[in-house]
């Protein structure tokens, strides 16, 4: 067995403490505490700098350089042509049209309302119909006489699409009655008030005109119109009147600088003859010739001419009138002036003037208006896709115009005849509608007057002003309603007291009208219309009171 090997105890000691002196040598500062003990001089060793100084590498990077050939060379492409099928372009399907429409209706006053109409449905080569119409009342007006009406109406059209122009041809019949019911018979003892049947008078009408048009053509475009009618009254009067007329307009190149220009003429001739059966009987004839030059200047559209008129009665007379249109496009599609500057000659006919006023006597004098000279400026604008507003100023001045006055040869001042003056007139007039899709719509027509006249006081039987308005609403293509309000301005009309005139005021009125309808389906419908809702009662012309308030129901059937 070995034995362990001893080690002197001093030696020991001397070596730990020399240990330890080393690693208190070795301690950091801020991490160790040195406690000498005796006397210290503190010393630093000197330093040495570094020689080193910092120094940037700069790495380039040799661009690569390549030798190369492009070899041009014709590679084929094969294909084939695989036509294709035409496409298919299915529209929506087209509503179904009727062809059938009719309309009854009731009213107070014993009014029965009878209208039926027959249209030809889609085709590309013609369109034709038949319409029938009646309407009348029997009932009557407090302190006046039997103001019973009728209105009855046939006709018939149709018009041919030909390749390069249209023909129509339309041919009716009107059959209107009513009385001079214009008095009061509490003013006369019973044995000289009149039957029903001796206040009466019946108009009858017969019409029929044709319509030759050319399409829009390059070259030259065209239409024409032949009208002729008989009309005669209860009183054996009668009256003959053909009308022929025609446009010719020729595009042409006249003015470099100018756009679309064109050149013709229009040309027009009216026969009438109105005579009765005292042997009394009036010719009249009427030619007018309107050459005229069109164009188109940027935001201008012109039309300049001159009418040349031939007037024969008893005498014969020519004219020249002035004819020119002017427009002015300031905004595309938004706002436009126009301005023209006119004049013509008008035969005034019976039809046309008992179609104005059906209580005329039997003695009425015929002459021709002369509208010397008509001015019309006008704004025409597109305020938005929904809003149109026009406004309107008008000067006319006229010789031989017609106003009415009473008849003091009529048995009961019941009757109307004319006198004729020279009038100017001043005329302001308003449009405006509002749509809103097909829901709500509103319409407005004014027109506010100013008369001069010459031999006579007033402008008889003219308002100062009139104003139309209507409102119709549409509930889902189910119901719909309709607003209407018609005003009219104060009247100025002679009377005669002791054979000495004296002229009184008829008073401004209004008429306010209701009407309701409810759709059942797309063939039945059912309405309600209300006339004269506050029962006014006012005066279209001297004596002449309207109906108060009334009312008519019904039906209205497509099929």
């Amino acid at each position: 067995m070995k034995k362990p090997k001893k080690y002197n105890p001093l030696l020991v000691a001397f070596l730990a403490l020399c240990v330890f002196g080393i690693q208190s040598a070795k301690a950091q500062p801020g991490s160790n505490t040195v406690v000498i003990q005796g006397k210290f001089t503190p010393t630093l060793d000197e330093a040495q700098k570094i020689n080193n100084l910092p120094s940037i590498v700069d790495t380039v990077y040799p661009t690569p350089k390549f030798n190369y050939q492009i070899m041009e060379q014709k590679l084929n492409t094969p294909f084939s042509i695989v036509p294709l099928k035409p496409a298919n372009l299915l529209g929506e399907p087209l509503d179904r049209l009727n062809a059938h429409y009719l309309v009854l209706a009731m009213g107070n006053y014993l009014s029965p309302f009878v209208e039926y109409s027959f249209n030809s449905t889609r085709d590309r080569n013609k369109r034709y119909g038949v319409r029938l119409m009646h309407h009348s009342a029997a009932g009557s007006i407090t302190d006046y006489a039997f103001p019973a009406f009728s209105k009855n109406q046939v006709e018939v059209y149709g018009t041919k699409f030909l390749k390069k122009s249209s023909l129509s041809a339309n041919v009716f019949y009107h059959r209107d009655v009513v009385h001079f019911y214009g008095f009061q018979p509490v003013d006369y003892p019973d044995s000289l008030l009149p039957a029903d049947v001796d206040i009466v008078q019946r108009y009858n009408l017969v019409n029929a005109s044709l319509h030759w048009n050319s399409l829009k053509s390059k070259k030259v475009n065209w239409n024409t119109s032949l009208n002729y009618y008989y009309w005669q009254d209860f009183y054996s009067k009668n009256e003959n009147s053909i009308a022929a007329a025609a446009t010719v307009d020729f595009p042409t190149d006249l003015i470099k600088s100018f756009g679309a220009q064109s050149i013709g003429f229009d040309i027009s001739e009216n026969f009438l003859n109105t005579s009765s059966n005292d042997s009394l009987s009036i010719t009249q004839n009427l030619l007018s010739i309107r050459p005229f030059y069109k164009f188109n200047f940027g935001a201008l559209d012109a039309r300049i001419g001159f009418n040349t008129t031939v007037v024969t009665d008893s005498t014969s007379n020519l004219k020249f009138y002035p004819d020119i249109e002017l427009q002015l496009n300031a905004i595309k599609d938004i706002l436009r002036f126009t301005l023209s500057v006119k004049g013509y000659d008008q035969l005034n006919s019976m039809r046309q003037l008992t179609t104005e006023n059906p209580f005329l006597g039997a003695v009425t004098p015929l002459e021709i208006t002369s509208h010397k000279i008509v001015v019309d400026f006008g704004v025409l604008s597109s305020i938005s896709k929904n809003f149109n507003l026009n406004i309107w100023a008008n000067f006319s001045k006229m010789d031989q115009m017609p106003l009415y006055v009473t008849d003091t040869n009529s048995t009961y001042d019941n009757q109307f005849t004319i006198v004729y003056d020279e009038v100017e007139q001043i005329r302001f007039q308003v449009d405006m509608g509002y749509q809103m899709h097909q829901r709500l719509g509103v319409f407005l027509n004014s027109n506010y007057y100013i008369y001069t006249t010459t031999q006579q006081l007033y402008a008889w039987h003219l308002p100062t002003y009139d104003l139309n308005l209507g409102i119709n609403y549409n509930i889902q293509n189910k119901i719909y309603f309709k607003l209407g309000l018609v005003n009219h301005g104060k009247m100025m009309v002679p009377t005669y007291v002791n054979g000495v005139m004296e002229p009184i005021e008829i008073k401004p009125w209004f008429d306010v009208n209701f009407g309701a309808e409810y759709r059942y389906g797309k063939h039945l419908g059912l309405f309600l219309n209300l006339n004269n809702i506050a029962a006014q009662r006012y005066y279209r012309y001297y004596n002449y009171p309207s109906f108060r308030f009334n009312f008519k129901a019904g039906l209205t059937y497509s099929f």
